[in-house]
Parts: structure tokens; C-alpha cells; sequence
């Protein structure tokens, strides 16, 4: 999680410096949206939300739970014994429906207080039209 922070912001430095103003305020906006309700776990997001500690608690008891059905670990990882135990493939991981993420978000927004819906809003803007792929890769190893 540190590792992808720290690329976020190094990335976020990179485009800060090819966006005007008005267009970075805008790509802030649809990222946010992107992470749709893993954002809640951000300390910033946190911040500026001023989350309490019950909603706290509650969102992260919620994403603990959001996480597993989603990114589910193989009980056993696909090794053929018989061949020195080298990976044949491979971990399966299932394809992931994302509307489920909006259900989520919506039960996130539902602990909110009128106020904080309302920043929530302001801060994600108007809806993204348009598709944003939505891919699981790390960042670059540095060396």
C-alpha cells in the first residue's frame, strides 16, 4: 500500500506539471471516482471527509469484508508435485464485477452525514462519461 501511495504521488507530481489548473482539478476528480470505495481507506480522503470514528470503523469493518469476495487466494497454489513443484499456470484470480462497487460505495455514502455527502460530491465531481480501464497492475519496480 505504501509502495502504490508513493507511486500515486509521484505520478500526481508528473501530471501536475503537464495540466492546466482546471484540468487537474477535474482528473483529481474522476481518480477519486476510479477508486471508487477503496478511497475511504485513505487518510486523506479521511481527512477532508472528517470522518468520525464510529464511521471510521464501520467503513473499514465494511472494506475488510468488500476485499475478500473479490480477490480471492487459491487455497492451494497450482503447483504439479510431479514436476519439481514449478508453477504450471498462473493464479487464478476471477473477473471481478465492478458494479459491485457501486453498491458499496452507495452503502459507504449512507454512514455520511449531509455535509460530508455533500463534500464527498464536490470532490468526485460530475460523473465520468466514458470508460476508464480498470486494470490490477503494479507499479514500476524502481532500481
Amino acid at each position: 500500500e505504501r509502495q502504490r501511495l508513493q507511486f500515486a504521488k509521484d505520478q500526481q507530481a508528473e501530471v501536475s506539471g503537464l495540466l492546466s489548473k482546471n484540468q487537474l482539478d477535474r482528473f483529481t476528480q474522476i481518480a477519486l471516482q476510479h477508486r471508487g470505495p477503496m478511497a475511504f481507506s485513505e487518510p486523506n480522503i479521511v481527512a477532508q471527509l472528517g470522518l468520525n470514528t464510529d464511521q471510521r470503523t464501520e467503513i473499514r469493518k465494511r472494506l475488510s469484508n468488500y476485499r475478500d469476495p473479490f480477490f480471492p487466494r487459491p487455497k492451494n497454489p497450482p503447483f504439479d508435485p510431479s514436476d519439481g513443484e514449478k508453477p504450471i499456470k498462473k493464479f487464478p484470480f476471477p473477473e471481478r464485477d465492478f458494479r459491485a462497487d457501486d453498491q458499496i460505495l452507495t452503502d459507504f455514502l449512507n454512514l455520511l452525514s449531509p455535509e460530508q455527502r455533500a463534500k464527498w460530491k464536490e470532490m468526485t465531481g460530475e460523473p465520468f462519461q466514458g470508460e476508464i480501464p480498470r486494470t490490477f497492475l503494479s507499479p514500476p519496480r524502481r532500481r
